[in-house]
């Protein structure tokens, strides 16, 4: 499975490829399911601007198949690990 991150752009600096991340689904809770882990192949360098005025940029990243149904457009949260302190971030498929 590939996944699409989105990142602030305040983080650029500190998320590379082949960083590993943390998935939690919102249809696939942790607690009951786990957490799916993959690592950064793709970062995509263009920053977008938010409705909000705060610009994000994305990244793409592969996990292995969970064995359960993951749909286009679902949404969940990712953890990327970093040299200092985990991002959180806000994922799309």
């Amino acid at each position: 499975w590939v996944v699409k991150v989105r990142v602030p752009e305040r983080y650029l600096g500190r998320v590379k490829i082949g960083q590993e991340l943390r998935v939690e689904t919102a249809a696939y809770w942790s607690w009951q399911h786990g957490y799916l882990t993959g690592k950064i192949t793709r970062m995509i360098p263009v920053v977008d601007t938010q409705a909000t005025g705060d610009g994000v940029f994305y990244v793409e990243a592969e996990i292995p198949n969970p064995g359960y149904d993951l749909q286009p457009g679902m949404t969940a949260t990712a953890w990327i690990k970093t040299d200092k302190a985990p991002l959180l971030m806000t994922l799309i498929y």
